[in-house]
């Protein structure tokens, strides 16, 4: 730790608050410019795609808070204070963000694992209020940190870099993987293709192969409701929410395979699940009535836009009577075997994947503080 030194934030770089172009202006938006704000995916290291982006005019109004790539930003108000992400071209970001650019003594990768640590100290600093939790810039300035010398910030990157780079590679194996399940699912159940040189019938959902029939998701799927998870003690089975994984409780709800629907908040977040688990009420499971078509349910549901079901006003919500009625082209038990037998082994990979994934983030997260510390010299 002699090599070690303490100091504060914005000794390491440049510290800009982002701002937000005028919304009422829509020139200022559609353009290519990543426009950052923590309404977007904060669980990466780097940020690929935002949900907004400005244009050349929309950037003129912010000019002075364009970062450019391998800066970090870090979420400093709400309930993602403390989340980081790491840019990979010019961005610009909101108000809510702050970023900082470093200089030539500090490894950029070193900086945003440097910023995990200190996130993670104001998310709990935020949670002493009963405020909105908000750290402004001058205390995120003036913030203080222990940081080594450059070449030792390099080792201490490389192998937590390493890490975070198995994962992204795993995360966009398993997107890919899925775009392949849904085409398959477009081939079979949408086109018809496999079945294009038999008979077809008139239906209400337009022309469908001869055998098969029209249906609802409610014969396919048994749609229940989740349950209150408070007072499960700590343990390996995952709990989930309309919003993803939550923790990690020691009793399952159900365990066969399952398809998970959102009852409330994030109505696209459709979850295909193989292993114990429990969900709350903002989360529906499901029991499958028909063999082998868990998958097919699934893949029907992600590509709808939920959105369009909504039953809630001020939040989104879903109901089981919207999803029971949902119709859609049944074949037969044949046909649905052979499909699953097929996507099977995408999904069977993908879960191999994330499981992969899994464990490379649990080292990553058990190495960060005794790296960042000095604990475990490099």
């Amino acid at each position: 730790m002699s090599e070690w030194k303490e100091c504060t934030i914005d000794s390491i770089g440049k510290i800009i608050t982002g701002k937000t172009p005028r919304t009422a202006i829509e020139g200022n938006y559609g353009g290519e410019i990543p426009f950052l704000t923590p309404s977007d995916d904060l669980s990466v290291k780097h940020v690929d795609n935002t949900k907004r982006y400005l244009t050349q005019q929309g950037l003129e109004e912010v000019k002075n808070c364009l970062i450019p790539a391998n800066s970090i930003c870090v979420s400093c108000i709400g309930s993602d204070l403390g989340k980081v992400v790491m840019t990979q071209e010019n961005t610009v970001t909101n108000q809510q963000i702050n970023s900082i650019i470093p200089n030539k003594d500090y490894d950029s990768d070193f900086v945003y694992y440097l910023m995990i640590l200190v996130g993670e100290e104001l998310n709990s600093l935020g949670k002493t209020s009963t405020a909105v939790p908000i750290v402004n810039k001058k205390t995120f300035s003036e913030w203080k940190i222990s940081v080594p010398t450059l070449p030792t910030q390099q080792r201490i990157a490389s192998i937590l870099s390493s890490l975070d780079a198995k994962i992204e590679n795993n995360n966009k194996i398993n997107a890919k993987l899925e775009e392949i399940a849904q085409n398959l699912f477009k081939e079979w159940f949408v086109d018809f293709g496999p079945f294009k040189n038999g008979k077809f019938v008139e239906s209400e959902l337009g022309l469908i192969p001869e055998g098969w029939r029209v249906g609802t998701l409610g014969e396919i799927l048994d749609i229940k409701y989740g349950k209150d998870h408070k007072k499960l003690g700590n343990g390996q089975i995952p709990v989930y929410g309309s919003g993803g994984l939550m923790r990690y409780a020691n009793k399952y709800l159900y365990d066969q395979e399952s398809v998970l629907i959102p009852r409330k908040g994030t109505l696209n977040n459709i979850m295909y699940v193989t292993e114990p688990f429990w969900t709350v009420d903002t989360m529906f499971y499901s029991e499958v009535k028909i063999p082998n078509s868990a998958i097919f349910a699934y893949q029907f549901l992600s590509q709808k836009d939920m959105n369009q079901l909504n039953s809630g006003t001020s939040i989104p919500s879903m109901t089981t009577e919207i999803l029971n009625k949902q119709k859609l082209s049944i074949s037969s038990e044949k046909v649905m075997q052979e499909y699953n037998n097929i996507v099977k082994s995408l999904y069977d990979q993908i879960k191999h994947n994330k499981l992969e994934a899994s464990k490379l983030s649990t080292l990553r997260d058990t190495l960060l503080p005794k790296l960042m510390s000095g604990e475990i010299e490099v």
